[in-house]
């Protein structure tokens, strides 16, 4: 095709592109220049001047990243122009065609001139039709450099920029959770959505009262409460999601676990779990556990920490819904075999329902530890009444200290378990000074001084985290004096049932394991809390602060 032939009409592509990740609407000079209807007129200015050129369609990518050619109508006009449709493309200036450094080049360089497709960036003063040797390989490289670096730098200032705010507990994510709102004040501030939050609490107590998720969804739906995406689209919010499948959301099951199982319902805001490879490449990938930024108490909510704890508890429990039932089997996913260690497998014949060893039933070995499910509910209720029964006592004990002055020291000081770390701490700290002796002495080679230093050390750095923990359960112990704990108050709450039910079981033990001949043992929950109680009282028994008493224990065998 002859370009400097008079009677070529020139059929126009023009393309307009705006992004946010190029930094143009920081500043309101910038925004004026590049925003898209003013790319248009000086375009479209520019080609009034022209002769023979005839405007084919204009190509908007508004919002779209120039590091790569992944934009929708960059790529419609890309058919165009493959399909011989336009032979002319004409851009404000070099950025808005492209960042990337590479294909922008090969665009201009060798694409479309194979097609004799005539190029033109209006303020670069780059026309193909005119452009010599020097245009192609000293200013268009140069150029295209520099705006691939611009977008370069861009992004690293962004990145450190949104890293700042996180560490800085400043919420950066376009859409906040169920349940929260960003401030009217200031968009990085999340408080609570008092009206999402009446909704969620009604799931709580949904959720106490053995509902199922799916039955809590069909609860929601039934009543008429927006699902978390539309109701985003009530408050304006332009939101998308990739777990939507009809025009309009429901609540399902798996919305109702995203909402009830969200850290920020305890306050815990948590940020940077994902990232872009760089800023060329548009692919997310998931961080470390160790990386993601996590800050407590970002935001108070309505919900206590045990009621967020308890609810999670059921989450995981609540796993498969009986047969016509709408809500899980009493025993559901907490029975298991005192030996193989192997759920129990519920069972039914005739009226008679009773649970045996799930590896036996399959016939890989162990053997029946068969326990009538009635037998199980009498035992059970009457180990965690007993159980109940001794807690009380302990918590007499521990409101009776409450009014004590204890201090720390005297608490570490007669706490066997800090002692005996201490003493282990001190045998390796010997060990070390004998090793050391030994190398002098060439009883031990430099290898072997290396080996045993190594494994040494690691013991004693392990041994002062152990104190170190131990301390702080007891500071944690001492600053909750007077206060209520809310691990026993949960226990004391069942003081006087007479009947067992799912919420209580799932609230109250970890897990039943069952031995042969119908004998029992039941573990209870909050183990830590447990120990660091009774290691306590048995501490202030031996610094003579107490008369030593019958101790419970956090796994009780009938």
């Amino acid at each position: 095709m002859d370009f400097f032939s008079s009677e070529i009409i020139f059929i126009v592509a023009v393309y307009l592109r705006l992004s946010k990740e190029d930094g143009d609407l920081d500043t309101a000079g910038k925004s004026e220049s590049n925003s898209i209807q003013n790319q248009k007129v000086l375009i479209l200015n520019f080609l009034k001047k022209l002769p023979n050129v005839k405007i084919y369609d204009i190509y908007v990518d508004d919002g779209y990243t120039g590091t790569n050619f992944d934009r929708p109508d960059f790529k419609r006009m890309k058919r165009d122009f493959l399909e011989g449709r336009v032979n002319m493309v004409v851009v404000k200036d070099l950025s808005r065609f492209g960042r990337d450094y590479v294909e922008a080049g090969n665009y201009v360089r060798n694409i479309f001139r194979n097609l004799n497709i005539r190029f033109v960036s209006v303020l670069d003063h780059f026309d193909s039709l005119t452009a010599t040797s020097t245009d192609y390989n000293l200013l268009l490289p140069v150029k295209n450099f520099v705006n691939d670096q611009y977008s370069s730098d861009i992004s690293t200032k962004v990145r450190g920029n949104q890293g700042a705010m996180r560490e800085a507990g400043k919420y950066i994510g376009p859409y906040v959770g169920y349940g929260f709102l960003k401030s009217p004040q200031d968009k990085h501030i999340i408080i609570v959505d008092e009206y999402a939050w009446e909704i969620i609490m009604r799931m709580v107590d949904w959720k106490y009262a053995g509902f199922s998720n799916q039955r809590i969804a069909d609860q929601l739906n039934a009543t008429g409460v927006l699902s978390p995406a539309e109701y985003k689209r009530t408050l304006g919010c332009n939101y998308k999601s990739g777990f939507q499948t009809k025009n309009k959301a429901k609540w399902t099951s798996v919305a109702v676990k995203r909402v009830l199982s969200n850290p920020m319902n305890k306050g815990i805001m948590i940020q940077g779990k994902r990232k872009r490879i760089n800023y060329k490449v548009r692919k997310v990938i998931e961080k470390p556990q160790e990386q993601w930024n996590i800050k407590h108490n970002a935001v108070v909510t309505p919900m206590p920490l045990l009621c967020y704890d308890n609810v999670q508890r059921l989450l995981e429990q609540d796993i498969r819904v009986a047969p016509g039932q709408e809500n899980v089997y009493l025993f559901a996913g907490m029975v298991y075999c005192a030996d193989c260690g192997r759920s129990m497998t519920r069972r039914k014949t005739n009226e008679n329902i009773f649970y045996i060893c799930t590896t036996y039933n399959r016939g890989d070995g162990c053997s029946r530890h068969s326990i009538p499910n009635e037998k199980l509910k009498e035992v059970v209720l009457q180990t965690i009444r007993q159980y109940i029964e001794t807690l009380m006592e302990t918590d007499e004990i521990l409101t009776y200290l409450d009014t004590l002055d204890i201090k720390e020291s005297e608490i570490i000081l007669y706490d066997e378990e800090i002692q005996s770390k201490y003493k282990e701490l001190e045998r390796y700290a010997r060990l070390l000074t004998s090793l050391c002796v030994d190398r002098q002495d060439g009883v031990v080679s430099d290898a072997e001084f290396v080996e045993f230093k190594g494994v040494y050390e690691e013991k004693s750095i392990e041994l002062e985290k152990n104190i170190a923990e131990l301390k702080k359960r007891i500071q944690k112990m001492l600053d909750g004096r007077g206060a209520k704990r809310e691990w026993i108050e949960q226990f004391k709450e069942y003081r006087n049932v007479n009947e067992l039910d799912r919420i209580m079981l799932v609230l109250l033990v970890e897990k039943v394991l069952v031995y042969e001949k119908n004998r029992v043992e039941i573990i209870f929950r909050f183990k830590d809390e447990f120990e660091t109680t009774m290691n306590y009282i048995r501490t202030m028994e031996r610094c003579g602060r107490l008369t030593p008493s019958k101790e419970a224990d956090e796994r009780v065998v009938v």
